[in-house]
């Protein structure tokens, strides 16, 4: 069964066609300009292919400055998290770990270990 679209349903439809295509040729060229005028290099980028750059040339560092590097914090020091836990917690996981895969030989190792010190301190004593 053909429906057929009346004279106005018609229209509407080609006049939503035609601004669709109309938006999607503007995005492109907005996109394309936006591409061709960026560059993704930069001039020392060049030099240093020619060879070794200064590294107190003047113009490398005022690019580093300004596009490379951000100036450290105005504010206190403060990393947001106790640095003492970290440590601590990638030892158990680290601990963990290695028990898993080799099992029972870390453990015994671990019991000999103890077993030697304390014959140490018996020794001193």
């Amino acid at each position: 069964m053909v429906r057929v679209l009346g004279k106005g349903a018609r229209l509407w439809w080609w006049w939503w066609w035609w601004w669709r295509q109309v938006a999607v040729m503007v995005m492109v060229v907005v996109v394309v300009v936006a591409s061709w005028r960026q560059k993704y290099y930069s001039e020392h980028l060049l030099k240093s292919l020619e060879g070794s750059l200064p590294a107190d040339d003047p113009e490398l560092l005022h690019y580093l400055r300004e596009q490379v590097l951000e100036p450290p914090s105005a504010g206190p020091y403060n990393p947001g998290i106790d640095l003492l836990k970290i440590p601590v917690a990638s030892v158990a996981f680290y601990n963990s770990s290695v028990e898993g895969l080799f099992g029972g030989e870390v453990r015994r190792e671990r019991e000999r270990e103890r077993e030697r010190e304390r014959e140490r301190k018996r020794k001193r004593d």
